[in-house]
Parts: C-alpha cells; sequence; structure tokens
C-alpha cells in the first residue's frame, strides 16, 4: 500500500478570507494524492496562536472536504497539518 500525501495550497488570509474579521483567519484548498477534496478556514488558537479548526465542523470545511473527513479519507489533524506546512 502506498503513502497518502496531503497537501494543501493557502487561497486566502485575514480580511480575504471567509472569517475577514479575524486577522488570522487562513482560506485553503486540500489535496490527496494530488485530488482536490474541499476547501477549508482555519483560525489561530487563542492560547498559542497556531492553526486549528474551529467550531462545529461545518464551520471551517465545505462539504466537499467535509465528505472527505467523514469517508476516513483524512483527518482533522491532517488538514491542520497540510494548512500550517503549506502557510510556511
Amino acid at each position: 500500500m502506498t503513502a497518502t500525501t496531503i497537501t494543501a495550497k493557502i487561497t486566502a488570509r485575514g480580511p480575504r478570507s471567509t472569517v475577514p474579521d479575524n486577522a488570522g483567519a487562513v482560506d485553503a484548498t486540500v489535496y490527496v494524492d494530488g485530488r482536490d477534496v474541499g476547501d477549508c478556514t482555519l483560525l489561530p488558537r487563542q492560547y498559542d496562536g497556531r492553526l486549528d479548526v474551529w467550531g462545529a465542523i461545518d464551520h471551517w470545511a465545505d462539504d466537499s472536504l467535509r465528505a472527505a473527513l467523514d469517508a476516513g479519507t483524512l483527518s482533522a489533524d491532517d488538514v491542520v497539518e497540510a494548512v500550517i506546512a503549506a502557510d510556511r
């Protein structure tokens, strides 16, 4: 079995994100083995500033990404790590 590659591409930050009132917000498209599986918006945690999921899943993941998460294609942790790597 080959390893799955999970990556992300940043599409917007701060005022241009889907949460424009949060300067640290990051929108991204998430890919599994090069295939677009959906979009997300991560926010910085208050206590350390690290990007993370927030609220209910429908707050931070679009329908396509939620379907991939529900199917077990990837986890919320995978999404966070891919977005953080893309944001460096």
